[in-house]
Formats: C-alpha cells, structure tokens, sequence
C-alpha cells in the first residue's frame, strides 16, 4: 500500500491548482479509482497498464458518470460558461440536437465529456515509474 499511498500525495500535491469544481471532481475521481476500485495500482509495471486495465473494465466511464449532476439548477449553473464544452461534446461523440432528448441532457452530455477528459489528463502520467524510479534510487 506505500506505492498508492504515496501516488496519492503525489496527485493531490501536482492538482493542488486545480479549484474550479468538475476539477476538483476529476481528481477525486482518480484516487477513487485508485482506492476503491478492485484494480490495484501496485499489481502494474507502468501507468499506461494500470490506465488500460480500468478502461477495460470500463470503471472510469462509470466513475465520471457518477459525477455528472441530476439536478437542473446544477446543470444550468455549469453551461453558464460552459456552453462551448457542451457543443465540443456533441461533436465529439457525433450527437445532432436533433438526437438529444432534452436540454439538460445535452448538458450532462457537455459535463460528462469535460469531467472525463479532465480525469484521462490526470491519468496520462508516469506515477508508477516514478515511484519505481525513487525506490531505486534509495
């Protein structure tokens, strides 16, 4: 457990920076990943392994959306300024207005689609190597 531990300090002191809500969402989702979920980060040579592995199993779709709000004055608080992430997403994931069954889904399309590339940024690192590499040089 002193690997996930310490990955943990390290991803909570490298996103101290990050206070906006759905930023902060991001990384309380990856160390609920790293946490919570059967998949053990101190199982993987490398974090690209450990990333594959809960893509795999499909936990951090199922982390974000957890995360994406229910409630419409949430939802209308967010595309405030975020009207443009909600457009991105529906380019992204090939969604005509047309498809979408209301608003607010659209909305939490445009959420789900910031949170979860936000989360993907967190986990595009090099965490286990760079523990590896520090106990080696120990």
């Amino acid at each position: 457990m002193e690997m996930q531990d310490k990955i943990i300090e390290k991803i909570k002191s490298d996103y101290s920076g990050w206070t906006g809500g759905v930023h902060k969402e991001a990384v309380d989702i990856v160390i609920s990943l790293i946490e919570n979920y059967d998949v053990n980060i101190e199982d993987y040579e490398t974090t690209q392994e450990f990333y594959e592995a809960l893509e795999d199993k499909g936990y951090i779709h199922e982390a974000v959306d957890s995360y994406v709000p229910v409630y419409y004055s949430q939802l209308y608080y967010w595309v405030r300024d975020n009207g443009n992430v909600v457009m991105d997403a529906m380019e992204n994931y090939c969604y005509e207005i047309k498809d979408v069954e209301s608003f607010e889904k659209m909305i939490q399309l445009g959420y789900f689609y910031q949170l979860e590339n936000l989360v993907h940024e967190v986990l595009f690192n090099d965490w286990i190597e760079e523990y590896k590499e520090e106990v080696v040089k120990k």
